[in-house]
């Protein structure tokens, strides 16, 4: 940045976005509603070691996309009333709380929310009315108790924080896809009202059993369990009541890595579920079907082998007694 633009920047020992330099990040524009001239639509101020917004942006209510990620903002009520924007990111900044975006008239077009690497400790309702994705990946967002889920998010990210709980996912009845790697989440129930989730992130949570009666998820199809702590298919196999399941990922945990081979390890599974169709990343081929069939198969002959010798044993020892009284 020029010496002219680092005047026209710093106010009081901290760098302001001010209407002298904000042309210079502006890009995009389209004719405004009454085509009698043109709006700029965008502004693109990353890594610029922003520290505040001057009110010189209300100049600039008609922005539809803000990208502020990698700055030093704290607080950003100033775009409460951006009728039009639809995208605003403020990843790895110092925002400590999300106040500004609670309140019945705030952001009313926003879909696209990107928080990350911020301050954030506590997840409040957010009542921008057409949010679709929101992110609050590496806040510590331990607290959650006034949340109260969100009628339009279609896709919710909360990695690398202190969330405990699949509470979290309720009365989200739009969500698609969920992300909570990284989390402290140690069960797997808690949800509620989840009709559209089709993909759950579990990665390195601290789940290690799958309970017999669970909440819904009639769309899921895709659910990454990697690095988690099942040791055995008995812990595992509940998920399986979920018939819609198509994509089971479980690497790097006890009971994949202790299989005595991944090929027996796939048989197993597609046993006790036969519509798995991708397996720790793995597709599934008619070979797996086949050795699961001879496992099977196998594991049938043994009990009926098995069962045989039992009666044959009860009939010897009848006839044992009989001869003996």
């Amino acid at each position: 940045m020029s010496r002219a633009n680092k005047k026209n920047v710093r106010t009081s020992d901290k760098t302001v976005l001010k209407s002298d330099v904000i042309g210079k990040f502006l890009t995009d524009f389209t004719y405004s509603e009454d085509w009698q001239g043109m709006r700029f639509v965008r502004l693109e101020c990353p890594n610029k070691k922003v520290d505040g917004l001057d009110k010189a942006l209300l100049e600039f209510k008609f922005l539809r996309f803000i990208n502020l990620e990698n700055n030093n903002i704290g607080d950003v009520s100033l775009f409460q009333t951006f009728e039009s924007l639809v995208h605003l990111n403020l990843n790895k900044n110092k925002i400590k709380n999300l106040n500004a975006f609670n309140g019945e008239e705030f952001f009313p077009n926003l879909k696209k929310l990107e928080l990350a690497d911020n301050s954030i400790s506590e997840l409040i309702p957010l009542t921008a009315p057409k949010l679709e994705y929101l992110d609050i990946s590496n806040n510590s967002c331990g607290k959650f108790e006034t949340w109260t889920g969100s009628p339009s998010i279609r896709i919710f990210k909360a990695m690398k924080t202190q969330i405990k709980s699949l509470s979290i996912l309720k009365e989200m009845p739009a969500l698609e896809e969920a992300y909570l790697q990284d989390t402290g989440i140690n069960a797997f129930n808690g949800y509620e009202n989840l009709p559209a989730l089709r993909i759950l992130n579990l990665r390195g949570t601290k789940i290690n059993k799958i309970e017999e009666e669970l909440p819904e998820l009639p769309a899921i199809e895709v659910i990454n369990f990697r690095d988690t702590g099942f040791h055995t298919l008995e812990n595992l196999k509940n998920i399986f009541q979920f018939t819609t399941l198509r994509d089971l990922n479980i690497l790097q945990t006890h009971l994949e890595e202790h299989a005595s081979s991944f090929n027996m390890l796939m048989a197993e599974v597609l046993n006790l579920f036969h519509d798995l169709q991708r397996f720790c990343k793995v597709t599934v081929a008619d070979q797996h079907k086949y050795e699961a069939l001879y496992l099977a198969e196998y594991k049938w002959r043994k009990a009926e082998e098995e069962r045989k010798r039992k009666e044959e044993e009860e009939r010897l020892k009848a006839e044992a007694e009989g001869a003996d009284s």
